[in-house]
């Protein structure tokens, strides 16, 4: 080969492997997903009852944004108040939240309403900082000034725990109201259930969950060691890890929320289905609309029974301050 030739081949040879293969240079790129504010794997779900880690919001994004604080008015359709063909909405409660200049949760403010009227109130209050599991230590407050005071009737559930143990295998934390203990499994290498039972040692009450509390897997009861009951499963999708599917099943029942995202990657609507076996039962359809910031304003849940569609029957409007 001469010269020449040979100086022609390796110049073709050096613009061919800067260029590379053209069906490389045409494939879509992998974008990053935008961040929400609200996180959709505690959005009106019984995590978020788990006053004790608070992870309800993207505190980055709070921050980025200089908001203060947020408001939640949860509002029942109520048709027997005038017209029969028309809705009135009836406040039912009002969950305020504080942030202080660094975008933590510092409090909650609780209202519940019946007939127009105040009947309860609690606060929470975060006097600690949050640690990297998105635990903090939570401290309950009670309105004397209510209608209502008396703790089982303004009682929704709420939860909250102590940390009991740390390490690098797991956490432990001790409900402070029914003393069962809740495990995050946060070792991959140990979510097998002869290592749960042999270092967790769980009893019937307590709750089992793979993974940490940013990033669950499953969650679950256990009975004789090895059983699984009351269990929950989170499904991501594998190029953004955004939550697609939390699918829940106590028997007879079960129930799977399904996440429904627009091309530009924000969540607008979710549906929760309730079956039992194979039979479907019924279905409530969450729609989110959203304001020019892509933040959540207001959040409509439509029921529906069977085949029948019963409309909306509550809606959640949200302030940013």
């Amino acid at each position: 080969m001469g010269v020449k030739n040979l100086l022609t081949f390796v110049v073709l040879l050096v613009l061919y492997s800067c260029v590379g293969d053209s069906s490389e240079l045409n494939a879509p790129r992998k974008t990053r997903p935008p961040r929400s504010i609200l996180n959709l794997k505690v959005f009106n779900t019984e995590v978020e009852k788990m006053l004790s880690f608070p992870m309800l919001f993207d505190n980055q994004l709070i921050h980025q944004q200089g908001i203060k604080k947020v408001t939640r008015s949860l509002f029942l359709l109520d048709k027997s108040r005038e017209r029969r063909d028309l809705s009135t909405e009836v406040l039912r409660e009002k969950k305020e939240y504080f942030f202080n200049d660094f975008g933590r949760l510092i409090q909650i403010d609780f209202t519940y309403f019946f007939d127009d009227r105040v009947v309860g109130k609690q606060r929470i209050r975060y006097p600690n900082t949050i640690n990297y599991y998105g635990y903090s230590s939570a401290v309950l407050h009670r309105d004397s000034g209510a209608v209502i005071q008396d703790k089982a009737e303004i009682d929704v559930g709420f939860r909250m725990h102590h940390l009991v143990k740390k390490n690098w295998r797991y956490l432990a934390l001790e409900d402070q109201k029914s003393g069962e203990v809740l495990f995050y499994m946060l070792n991959k290498k140990y979510w097998g259930a002869l290592s749960v039972d042999s270092i967790l040692e769980p009893r019937p009450i307590d709750r089992v969950v793979l993974g940490s509390p940013h990033f669950p897997f499953k969650s679950y009861r256990v009975e004789n060691k090895v059983k699984e009951k009351d269990v929950v499963e989170y499904r991501y999708k594998k190029d953004s890890k955004q939550i697609k599917r939390i699918v829940s099943a106590d028997y007879p029942f079960n129930s799977t929320r399904t996440f429904i995202y627009r091309k530009s990657g924000y969540c607008y609507t979710y549906i929760d289905s309730t079956f039992s076996g194979e039979e479907y039962l019924a279905r409530t359809i969450t729609k989110m609309d959203f304001d020019a910031q892509k933040r959540p304003v207001k959040v409509r849940h439509i029921k529906e029974t069977g085949f029948r569609k019963l409309g909306i029957v509550s809606l959640e409007r949200i302030t940013y301050e």
